[in-house]
């Protein structure tokens, strides 16, 4: 690393000396801070347009910029002893809060040391900082210092910084600014200039440069500075991804001798000058935990599918990477995210990527998942299960009655089969067809998508599920049902053997920071998971407000809102839906479903522009249900008494027992014929609003959404065939779509925001102390932890009697869903 520098100066040796001196004394005895030439002396850029934590030492505005944690190195010399002949420091920063030490050895003077602290808050086009700096000679005196900073970067192309300095007590202030220019509009070529001034106490210091800098090569930057009219410099920064070094030279007279200056950083990735020669590496790739929609930042076993996706991307766009390495042993996930996961393994190939995945026990769609790779490692003692798909409920009519609680219930369509489970003994027609579209639905996309990727025919596999169902690791390996027969240590070899010199992680994966100027584009991820509810599951209250804040919110490009949600309360479903027509009217709101997108959780997603669904979501179930638990012989059973007195006559509709141990009340009385009339007309009047609400935000004729509405559930597919859905997809092809309608460049990296934001510590990790805490820490709230059977049966109490767009119980939260797999959402 070198510099160039060319001396313009035309003094003589005397007066070179005489200037020194004077000046030396000057800030010495004034100056209460290094002055801003000193302090800028290490940077190649102006601090406004320089990108690190060391610019947060001068302008504490750039903090706010910083994506990483990054400390820095610097150090100086000089030619001869007639100037400062040795300078060296350190920072250390965080995002938005930074701080360090500049040494300055002056030949005739004391040395001075000055320490600072900043903080930066704002975002990418506007930031504002301020700092307290303390600075010491050799003696015991100590001066203090307040500085400001200001950053804005209105666009791509323009930089605009400016930083103020007083010293306590009034001695002393500076004033410096500096602009940024990128013709192009990137970092490829940057021209800037920079000025200061400052008052008699201060040094009356004026200092200018100008100059450019020019990104040669990824990671290879040149820069050259004209400084003060004296010099004229050119430095180098290398980046090696997280690694940095820079160096340039300056000469500020014809006898001050060359000041080498040179600084070491690590922190941000920022390109890296060695890529073509890193060595090849696969990734090391464990999924022994959950996969969600959402995780904790600290202390959770699960990941959540935003970090998933991140870390296999950066897979896809990182050249050393040769591969993946997965192990699939102890995954839990459900079917839509696993058929999301499975198409992003796909991709990983398309670009070039092997992919090679491990797993002991795989059923049906586990197996599914790992049939998207290029080479699949069974245990020698695993086994594979293709045992089909099975679908089924259990039915607690006779054990309701047996123990004294009686049912009544209302329902729109054949189809709307909610509270069959307490009031039938067996599965009815409607449920039986419509389960039985789903399985079939589902067990064709799966064989479909084995079929190709393992070069087997349809009847082969329709044999092998037929006939044995379960294999052993042999069987599996001669039915051409897995490659390899290993456990997961061996794997390492394997991909050693493809031309991976090492495994690495994926905090080893190389992710660039942002080089563009300017606010990033930025989209809006929003949850709505659980049953509608106001206050539960999705919590309406607060979702609606987070809609609404969003649909004016200028800084948020688009919304993406994802969905996983059963159905439930018509109320906390209607705000919902109502909000995000409202988001609509202003911006993009793309929908993407999760598992369950149905009734309830259809209402609060047809009012987007898009809806992305997946082949194994269960959506539809447009239709209205509802029901009555009452007391029927439990209290006489329990030795439980109840009296009462009223105004009005149906004051005692909701008045009853509360049943210990389950904490639930039940009304004494069923309906009378009169009240459960007005119900029954209420159920089929949110019903006729219901589709006729679909079929305007869908575009389609009240008939045509009644023929596929009756409370029918259909898979992802058959919601796209019927126009309930737009198109198959993932997450990401929803974040897609709203980054092309809200016509983001496709080039820019993009920021999204998850709302609400995550919880930092998992309020039952079990870990000592942080666990005592973890309840504040957390974003959410946190409700206790009930069976499904006990969430099923409070949710139910508490809308007794109300008419509510919802799934069956089998759908929600059960131990089992459609598919015979766990269900761990």
């Amino acid at each position: 690393m070198m510099g160039l520098v060319c001396n313009l100066g035309r003094h003589r040796r005397g007066g070179n000396l005489l200037t020194l001196a004077m000046a030396l004394l000057a800030t010495n005895a004034a100056a209460q801070f290094t002055p801003y030439a000193a302090r800028t002396e290490f940077l190649l850029t102006p601090p406004g347009v320089h990108p690190g934590a060391l610019a947060g030492f001068i302008n504490p505005a750039t903090l706010a910029l910083l994506p990483a944690p990054e400390v820095s190195a610097t150090f100086a010399t000089a030619g001869n002893k007639r100037s400062v002949r040795s300078d060296w420091g350190w920072y250390a920063s965080l995002p938005h809060l930074g701080g360090g030490v500049l040494h300055r050895q002056r030949p005739g003077l004391s040395d001075l040391t000055e320490a600072r602290i900043g903080l930066g808050l704002g975002d990418q086009d506007v930031a504002f900082g301020v700092g307290r700096g303390w600075s010491t000679g050799r003696g015991p005196q100590t001066s203090s210092v307040w500085i400001s900073g200001v950053l804005f970067k209105p666009s791509p192309k323009w930089s605009f910084a400016s930083t103020w300095t007083k010293a306590s007590g009034g001695q002393g202030r500076e004033i410096a600014g500096d602009v940024g220019y990128r013709p192009m509009g990137d970092d490829q070529l940057t021209l800037f200039a920079e000025g200061v001034r400052s008052d008699r106490a201060a040094g009356r210091e004026r200092f200018w440069s100008l100059g450019a800098n020019y990104r040669a090569l990824d990671g290879v930057h040149v820069s050259g500075r004209f400084l003060d009219g004296h010099s004229i410099s050119l430095g180098l920064r290398l980046e090696f991804g997280e690694l940095g070094v820079r160096s340039q030279a300056r000469q500020t007279s014809r006898n001050s001798g060359t000041r080498r200056l040179a600084a070491v950083r690590f922190g941000p990735h920022r390109g890296d000058a060695a890529t073509r020669y890193r060595e090849p590496v696969y990734v090391d790739l464990p999924m022994s935990g959950s996969v969600r929609h959402r995780a904790y930042r600290l202390l959770d076993d699960g990941t959540s599918q935003l970090d998933l996706i991140a870390d296999l991307r950066a897979i896809e766009r990182d050249p050393r990477v040769e591969g993946v390495a997965i192990n699939l042993s102890g995954l839990r996930i459900d079917p839509a995210l696993s058929w999301e996961l499975r198409e992003h393994l796909l991709a990983l190939r398309t670009a070039g990527r092997h992919v090679t995945i491990y797993v002991d026990r795989a059923r049906l769609r586990k197996y599914h998942l790992a049939s998207a790779a290029d080479r699949i490692v069974l245990d020698p003692y695993g086994v594979v299960g293709l045992e089909g798909l099975v679908a089924g409920r259990m039915y607690l009519a006779q054990a309701l009655e047996k123990l004294g609680i009686g049912t009544q219930q209302w329902r729109t369509g054949e189809f709307k089969t909610a509270f069959e489970d307490v009031s039938r003994t067996d599965m009815s027609d409607g449920d039986r067809r419509q389960l039985m579209a789903l399985l079939e639905d589902a067990y064709t996309g799966l064989r479909r998508d084995i079929t190709e990727s393992r070069g087997l025919s349809e009847d082969t596999f329709d044999f092998l599920v037929d006939g044995a169902g379960v294999f052993t690791a042999e069987e599996a390996l001669a039915e051409g049902l897995v490659d390899t027969l290993a456990r997961w240590q061996d794997v390492d070899p394997m991909m050693r053997a493809m031309g991976a010199h090492r495994g690495i992680s994926t905090a080893q994966l190389a992710r660039p920071s942002e080089t563009i100027w300017g606010r990033p584009p930025t989209i809006a991820l929003v949850y709505a998971l659980g049953v509608c509810d106001l206050d539960t599951g999705i919590r309406a209250r607060q979702l609606t407000q987070q809609l609404r804040d969003l649909a004016t919110d200028g800084r948020v490009d688009a919304v993406v809102l994802r969905v996983d949600s059963p159905g439930g309360d018509v109320l906390a479903s209607d705000w919902v839906a109502e909000a995000v027509a409202e988001v609509r009217d202003s911006k993009p709101i793309i929908i993407s479903h999760g598992r369950l997108a149905a009734s309830g959780g259809y209402w609060i997603s047809m009012e987007g522009d898009v809806i992305v669904t997946s082949p194994h979501t269960i959506t539809g179930s447009i239709g209205v249900v509802g029901g009555w638990l009452y007391e029927d012989g439990l209290k006489e059973k329990l030795g439980i008494q109840t009296d009462r007195v009223q105004v009005g006559a149906h004051a005692d509709l909701g008045f009853g027992a509360r049943i210990p141990l389950l904490g639930l009340s039940l009304p004494d009385r069923p309906l009378d014929t009169k009240e459960a009339a007005r119900v029954d007309e209420a159920i089929f009047s949110m019903y006729e609003r219901f589709i006729a609400r679909v079929a305007d935000a869908r575009g389609h004729s009240i008939a045509h959404v009644d023929s596929v509405a009756q409370g029918r559930v259909w898979s992802g597919h058959a919601a796209v065939e019927h126009g309930l859905a737009d198109t198959i997809g993932t997450l990401s092809t929803a974040i897609d779509i709203a980054r092309q309608r809200a016509a983001i460049d496709a080039d820019r990296l993009l920021r999204v925001i998850e709302i609400p934001a995550r919880g930092w510590l998992a309020p039952r990790s079990g870990v000592l102390p942080f666990g005592l805490f973890a309840r504040r820490l957390a974003a959410e709230q946190v409700t206790p932890i009930l069976s499904p059977l006990q969430s099923w049966l409070e949710f139910r109490s508490r809308h007794n009697g109300q008419a509510m767009p919802m799934l069956p119980d089998t759908f929600i939260g059960s131990e089992t869903n459609l598919t015979g797999e766990p269900h761990h959402e």
